[in-house]
């Protein structure tokens, strides 16, 4: 084997004069680990400035305009655990708040008992404690169903409060001025009502948005449009369910989260979410209680094409609110109920869909005393049984029945006549004989003939009745894949 010149062993980098066998060379192993880091290191820089690059430019995406991703829908934790009163986040969220990107990377749970996911952020009264205006306070031992927000600052007494219990009365406490509200950490100050889930900036965090429950619909306490935006929502129970054998809302109690009724900005109806629930065997949203309106037609004449400036009427989903029926004081017949949901991006759910929804109600009985009940929600049967579907749908058989968005057959007979009323506004037109439409359910005298496939077919699209109330439907913002 031939010499060669070759690197000192003592790593001076001389190359030396001595001649020596390659196979004689001594390299530290040092040497190698010294390499090997530099050559990790600088990896993992440019592995970090690459990720890093990726990040923000997710984050550039999720600042544009209306933009909003999640890894899932919002879901409620019974699906986990027994618990009727927290709601999930998806585990990963992208999404805009004024022009920035923000992301959520892992779920977080809101337990609406608990003050502190609400915007109200009440906190336990102290004595002799100094309290600004807006903030709010729950008395020592715990919350009976009201808050007390401070609406003249200053300083607590010494004493303990006797807080007053009806909501817009205020109490002098010391130099401290406080006004009674309702507590919605309190589960029947929340009973067939909406709320709304928030996500609001974190000067903290900027980059991870803090998500808030909020009766507000606009924008929740302590925030603006400017920092915050409405990403969901859900209603809770009107009335205690009860033990119903089977029945996926057996033993729920008012004030708990209605599971199908949760909403967010892909989930969701395409119509206003506010008291809707969700099917999954229809793929459709229906409005938990019959129908009832707010608003009038206003100064429009019958003939008048277009929609009246002061035209407010409006159908809506509530709780406790009259039917609207062919006898309320504002009277609805088939078609009035159409053209009303059409615009409000809904429509009368067809025969099909509603044995879907009613599915889990009262079978072959009607509302408890047989008569009409006037107001939406709550009730029972003549067997003592809530009248509540397996989604949560109230009043869906026995109580009032509800037209249909399937066409009976028109009778070959009779005369021309007119295809509205003095109900109606901006229509026209003339029917020759009668167009015949569903109503469903059945009413509170129907007896045994109540249910979810329970149908009349001899109403025109025309007739009043009392007994003749309507449900909304929805489809939603994204269908499902099929």
């Amino acid at each position: 084997m031939s010499n060669a010149i070759v690197p000192r062993s003592d790593l001076s980098h001389d190359l030396g004069t001595e001649a020596k066998r390659f196979k004689e060379i001594h390299v530290k192993k040092i040497v190698v680990d010294e390499i090997g880091g530099a050559v990790a290191e600088d990896i993992n820089n440019r592995a970090t400035n690459q990720e890093l690059q990726r990040v923000e430019g997710e984050i550039e995406n999720a600042a544009a305009p209306n933009y909003y991703e999640e890894s899932e829908a919002f879901y409620d934790a019974s699906q986990e655990r027994d618990s009727n009163t927290e709601i999930i986040s998806p585990a990963i969220l992208w999404l805009n708040i004024n022009g920035q990107g923000r992301k959520l990377t892992e779920q977080v749970t809101l337990d609406i008992d608990d003050h502190s996911v609400w915007d109200t952020k009440a906190t336990e009264w102290q004595t002799e404690k100094g309290y600004a205006v807006g903030q709010r306070v729950y008395p020592t031992g715990g919350s009976a169903g009201y808050l007390y927000k401070c609406t003249t600052a200053g300083t607590s007494s010494s004493l303990t409060p006797t807080w007053p219990t009806t909501p817009g009365d205020t109490y002098n406490d010391g130099s401290v001025v406080w006004t009674c509200e309702l507590d919605t950490s309190f589960a029947t100050s929340r009973a067939g009502k909406d709320f709304y889930v928030f996500a609001c900036a974190n000067a903290q965090t900027p980059l991870v948005p803090d998500l808030v429950i909020s009766m507000n619909s606009t924008v929740p306490e302590g925030y603006t449009s400017e920092n915050s935006r409405k990403i969901g929502g859900f209603h809770c129970l009107c009335s205690d369910v009860g033990t119903i054998a089977s029945h996926p809302l057996s033993d729920y109690v008012a004030g708990d989260i209605l599971p199908c009724s949760i909403w967010d900005l892909n989930h969701r109806p395409i119509g206003e979410p506010e008291g809707y629930a969700y099917d999954e065997g229809t793929d459709m949203w229906y409005s938990i209680y019959g129908l009832t309106w707010s608003g009038s037609w206003g100064s429009a004449t019958a003939t008048q094409p277009g929609r009246a400036d002061d035209d407010t009427l409006k159908l809506e989903s509530k709780y406790g609110a009259e039917w609207a029926d062919g006898a309320s004081s504002e009277k609805f017949h088939c078609w009035k109920f159409e053209q009303l949901l059409a615009r409000q991006k809904q429509r009368l759910p067809y025969q099909r869909e509603f044995m879907s929804a009613s599915l889990g109600s009262n079978q072959g009985t009607n509302i408890y005393g047989s008569a009409d009940p006037v107001t939406t929600g709550g009730h029972k049967d003549t067997n003592n049984r809530r009248m509540i579907s397996n989604i949560g749908l109230e009043d869906m058989c026995g109580s009032h029945s509800q037209w249909g968005a399937d066409v009976g057959q028109a009778s070959t007979s009779g005369s021309w006549g007119n295809a509205f009323d003095t109900n109606d506004k901006y229509q026209g037109g003339q029917v020759y004989g009668t167009v015949y439409r569903p109503l469903l359910g059945l009413h509170w005298g129907s007896g045994a003939s109540c249910g979810s496939r329970g149908s009349d077919w001899g109403g025109g699209a025309l007739a009043l009745g009392a007994a003749c109330g309507a449900r909304g439907a929805s489809e939603p913002l994204r269908k499902r894949a099929m």
